[in-house]
């Protein structure tokens, strides 16, 4: 694999994807459950029921993850050339700041889930939150 134009094109393609796969399916599907949640008898229960069906989604949904990403991953590991690649692409699309521009439903959603997956800690420091979830 050659570090061009055209694959880096290929892989803007590829992360396209698996942002919209992160958006629209785990996103809006960690949402809904945390909502769905909210209105049970026990929220931190069923949120963690619902966690473990994002985290099976989430894997189900491996198949959508950059190939491209994946080989320059391979490469790097023997190639110096390729590791620098790696990093850039690393803060590209893995960075602090990209989570908010690139994957702000599935950052939303998730948070959210957890959230109300610890609602007794989380209640406990932040009383608003305890009159939110209805604790």
């Amino acid at each position: 694999m050659e570090i061009s134009e055209e694959n880096m094109e290929k892989l803007e393609s590829e992360f396209e994807v698996w942002a919209n796969f992160l958006n629209t399916s785990l996103g809006l599907l960690a949402f809904t459950l945390a909502l769905a949640s909210l209105g049970t008898n026990s929220p931190s229960v069923n949120a963690g029921l619902s966690f473990i069906v994002v985290f099976l989604v989430r894997i189900q949904g491996s198949r959508h993850f950059p190939a491209e990403f994946q080989r320059v991953k391979h490469l790097a590991r023997t190639d110096r050339r390729y590791k620098i690649w790696l990093d850039g692409l690393d803060k590209e699309y893995f960075g602090f700041k990209t989570n908010f521009t690139r994957y702000p439903l599935f950052l939303f959603g998730f948070l959210f889930l957890f959230c109300v997956m610890l609602t007794a800690p989380i209640g406990r420091l932040f009383p608003f939150w305890a009159s939110y979830v209805g604790i």
